[in-house]
């Protein structure tokens, strides 16, 4: 593997991805929205090996983005996105 962009279009990853979608039920893990789907990587220490349970999780764009911008954000949305990065989940989470 070349690099993560790689990785990425990998059959691997396309298994895995599928995988953790059909765990989540094909729905956002914060927001529960099934539109613009992305399979987030909590840890990067195990790609291309990945735990499917405890290394990835679900999320929409809108959360997605939310996640990485936590170093901007409120302090609340950062403690929303602290708690998603350990737990996998929020279920109080209101998105804009």
């Amino acid at each position: 593997m070349k690099n993560y962009s790689d990785y990425l279009q990998s059959s691997h990853w396309k298994e895995t991805r599928e995988k953790r979608l059909e765990i989540d039920e094909y729905k956002c893990a914060v927001c529960g929205s099934a539109e613009s789907l992305n399979v987030h990587h909590l840890s990067y220490k195990r790609i291309g090996n990945e735990d499917i349970e405890s290394d990835l999780i679900t999320l929409c764009h809108p959360c997605h983005a939310m996640l990485h911008r936590i170093k901007e954000q409120s302090k609340e949305e950062y403690e929303i996105a602290r708690e998603i990065e350990k737990t996998g989940q929020y279920k109080e989470a209101r998105v804009k």
